[in-house]
């Protein structure tokens, strides 16, 4: 997967690593950060915790309008703590990735999202 990442996409450009679902934030994975040295972390918010990231005007939106490419989990949405992170918080982030991204790979519960142009 990340070695098709990698040749997709150009030195410098930003990408995003978070839940399928960024109406909620349990964890997400950060290391993908690092594996991808090429690529700008297109978010503050490498950690996805309950409350921070998808708070009421938090801005995990624009953060997610301002990247190349999503790397979004889907096995992560099926994660259920006993906490905050249980929580669906605002569907703006979501609404960004159907108004700018288009799916352009799967692998098993990874999605990959380009910024359509």
């Amino acid at each position: 997967m990340l070695n098709w990442l990698e040749k997709q996409s150009v030195p410098g450009e930003h990408l995003f690593v978070g839940p399928a679902d960024l109406r909620r934030s349990s964890w997400c994975d950060t290391f993908i950060y690092h594996l991808m040295p090429k690529l700008q972390a297109g978010t503050y918010f490498l950690e996805m915790n309950p409350l921070s990231a998808n708070r009421l005007n938090s801005r995990l939106a624009a953060d997610v309008g301002s990247s190349d490419w999503l790397l979004l989990d889907r096995a992560i949405d099926s994660c259920r703590e006993q906490n905050r992170s249980l929580e669906f918080q605002s569907d703006t982030p979501n609404q960004v990735v159907r108004e700018n991204f288009r799916l352009v790979k799967q692998f098993g519960p990874y999605l990959i999202f380009h910024r359509k142009i």
